[in-house]
């Protein structure tokens, strides 16, 4: 649902002018002064506002930090900053806070109300009476009410009234989108994606050029539970981008559709299995999205999953430096949490860790890997001895110093599989100069009922004298980590 633009995470459409565009102007220019100068000058009241709602939007809770400590020495007896400070102590968990805030609102105030509702501890308050009061009580309600009205109403489990008073809700504001599109998130959670079907069709007859509504339509076709039409999906995302050619969510998704669509028809066969005839057409929209936008994190991930699933490595590696030298000041750290939660995901898709491994190895090549447990079953499972060992010495050296005994243990597999007895000899030698509860915690761990014979091989390695036995041992028929 987010918009084409990588730079933009607006979770609220645009009031159909051109305020959503406003707005980020404005809250661009107010972080750079910030950034530049240290504190803004002067703002209109209503800027300051646009300014905290978009910041808001974004998640970028330092510049509503600094909007709010601008408004209280510029605009010191601003109601709507005030509740907007009343509600920004509230997610921070400061209930106490957030109600002396409030109370600088006025008391006929929408959001003051909310605010106060949600936080009564009354036990005896019809919830859903106090909210049809205040919808009988509100002739038009302005986008922030609404996104509130919603937010609070999913707090208080008052689902159903929200659906119950849709159409009398959208009678009481000028711009209904705002309202459909929070209702949308919030009919997702519970669930109910036939009414979420039916208020993302009617934002697009609202707003027919507006394509982000169109791939939310085609996200619902293609990933709803119950709910698959890939071909409604395929129409949504085709009027998207007739809008916009190079919208980089809507090419996206239509390459997931198509491969989708390919692997629900070819439910038998492997990845590798693809020719080149029905891979062109899944990869040309993300490669399409990767030119139009050289900068987008998500484009450049989720077209080098997509090449590493179909075993194109070495265009995986074209693809990752050509965006390191185009944004060499990338945060590492966003990039790499989304690489490794599908790394790890990988690993129930193919249980031979192949996926897994060339995706830890590419990102590795490319950008930074941490090298943590599943790192070093990944590449011993594969195969990859000399890196387990490499990877290991790099990161705790010749002393072992910090190395989990997971890791140390993987360590010992691969040097047991590189034939480098002598290294096995070093390191059960130092495992032995350690403490008796170091050494103990060693042997527990290779004394599960897993590795009760692995364990058996390391007391005969701990002898010298029995080093050359393990020339002839047959580790196949004894490692747990032999990938079936």
């Amino acid at each position: 649902m987010k918009a084409d633009d990588p730079t933009r995470n607006d979770n609220s459409p645009d009031d159909g002018t051109d305020g959503g565009g406003e707005r980020r102007r404005l809250y661009q220019a107010f972080r750079e002064e910030l950034m530049s100068h240290g504190a803004p000058g002067f703002y209109e009241e209503g800027d300051l506002i646009d300014i905290f709602d978009y910041a808001a939007d974004i998640n970028d809770d330092y510049v509503r930090m600094e909007v709010l400590l601008c408004a209280a020495r510029i605009h010191p007896h601003s109601a709507a900053l005030a509740e907007r400070k009343a509600y920004y102590y509230y997610e921070l968990g400061n209930d106490e806070a957030a109600l002396a805030a409030i109370k600088q609102a006025p008391e006929a105030s929408v959001l003051r109300r909310l605010l106060e509702l949600r936080l009564d501890d009354d036990l005896e308050v019809d919830t859903e009476e106090t909210l049809s009061s205040l919808l009988a009580q509100t002739v038009s309600f302005e986008d922030e009410e609404l996104i509130r009205l919603v937010d609070m109403a999913r707090e208080l489990n008052c689902y159903s009234w929200l659906k119950d008073n849709f159409e009398k809700i959208k009678a009481h504001t000028d711009f209904p989108q705002a309202f459909i599109y929070e209702l949308v998130s919030v009919a997702e959670g519970e669930g109910d994606y036939d009414f979420a079907l039916q208020l993302i069709e009617e934002l697009t007859m609202l707003e027919p050029f507006n394509t982000e509504f169109w791939v939310m339509l085609a996200t619902g076709f293609s990933q709803y539970p119950q709910h698959e039409d890939l071909e409604k999906a395929l129409q949504a995302i085709d009027y998207a981008l007739a809008i916009d050619p190079k919208m980089a969510d809507a090419l996206m998704l239509l390459s997931d559709i198509r491969h989708v669509k390919w692997c629900n028809d070819n439910a038998e066969l492997p990845p590798s299995a693809i020719s080149e005839v029905e891979l062109t057409p899944i990869l040309t929209p993300m490669r399409d999205a990767m030119r139009s936008h050289p900068q987008n994190q998500q484009v450049m991930l989720r077209l080098s999953r997509l090449l590493i699933v179909h075993g194109r490595q070495d265009e995986v590696d074209e693809v990752m430096s050509r965006f390191a030298d185009a944004n060499p000041d990338v945060q590492i750290g966003p990039m790499l949490d989304v690489w490794c939660m599908w790394a790890q995901q990988s690993v129930m898709l193919d249980p031979t860790y192949r996926v897994t491994a060339d995706m830890l190895l590419a990102f590795e090549r490319n950008f930074v890997m941490p090298r943590n447990d599943l790192y070093y079953e990944t590449l011993y499972r594969t195969g990859h001895y000399t890196e387990v060992v490499e990877g290991y010495e790099k990161s705790y050296g010749s002393k072992h110093d910090g190395a989990p005994m997971t890791h140390t243990f993987v360590y010992m597999l691969a040097l047991l599989r590189l034939k480098l007895y002598k290294n096995i000899d070093l390191l059960v030698g130092y495992l032995i100069e350690k403490s008796g509860e170091v050494t103990a915690d060693f042997a527990t761990l290779l004394q599960g009922s897993t590795m009760g014979a692995v364990a058996q091989m390391v007391k005969n390695a701990m002898d010298k004298n029995g080093l050359n036995r393990l020339n002839g041992l047959m580790l196949d028929a004894i490692d747990p980590l032999t990938t079936p």
